[in-house]
């Protein structure tokens, strides 16, 4: 069974995943810029970055 996690605290972990999620977006844009990956790699992973943070967005909307 799975302990109960108040609302409060849910959102808060939430959050802190979801700027955790940008602060990767901003180096996976860096190591594109500085040529440490290429653009194939970089729209990969931007791509599933992005997916990531609509679930982020949709389970902030439903701790609101």
């Amino acid at each position: 069974m799975v302990p109960y996690i108040p609302l409060s605290q849910r959102r808060e972990k939430v959050l802190l995943v979801s700027s955790s999620v940008d602060m990767l977006r901003v180096f996976i844009r860096l190591a594109s810029d500085t040529k440490i990956i290429d653009k194939k790699l970089y729209l990969s992973l931007q791509e599933q970055i992005d997916e990531i943070g609509r679930m982020l967005g949709g389970w902030l909307k439903t701790l609101k």
